[in-house]
């Protein structure tokens, strides 16, 4: 089993994390990364720039994020619902998460954020699931790209 070092996300300046694009009634989210790690970072990071804009989510408080799957789809499937259900069940709004462990059927993540403050964040959009409808997740030689469809 192969595991990827620890790893913080901080995009250079010229560095594009992500691109939205519709999809009937859903939205899509296409991420990129250096590694893998990096673009499973970049996709969660691009589903909470859907729900609120992050400009003003300060990282206050942090929470353990633990998900598994039987392949990395489910996994990265697993990996953004948990994020989602701390969102919708408890108010939470991350703004940076650092992935401690990603194997093809495990992740380990430390999401950093805090709870929704009206006034102070915009929710933009309400995401009701992550779906696993033209998921993709791939190599390209270039590095990685994500591809996921949220119904919203």
């Amino acid at each position: 089993m192969v595991m990827d070092n620890t790893l913080d996300i901080t995009p250079t300046p010229n560095q594009k994390r992500f691109d939205f694009f519709e999809h009937t009634a859903d939205i899509g989210i296409i991420a990129y990364g250096k590694t893998r790690k990096e673009a499973f970072t970049n996709i969660a990071y691009g589903m909470f720039t859907l729900l609120a804009g992050l400009d003003n989510v300060t990282p206050k408080k942090s929470i353990n994020i633990e998900a598994a799957g039987y392949d990395q789809d489910e996994l990265l499937v697993n990996f953004l619902s948990e994020l989602l259900y701390h969102c919708s069940t408890k108010g939470m709004l991350f703004s940076k998460v650092t992935i401690l462990e990603l194997t093809p059927t495990v992740i380990r993540a430390k999401a950093c954020g805090e709870k929704y403050i009206p006034g102070k964040h915009q929710l933009l959009q309400e995401i009701k699931t992550v779906t696993y409808h033209q998921l993709r997740i791939e190599d390209t030689g270039c590095g990685w790209e994500i591809q996921v469809i949220f119904d919203v």
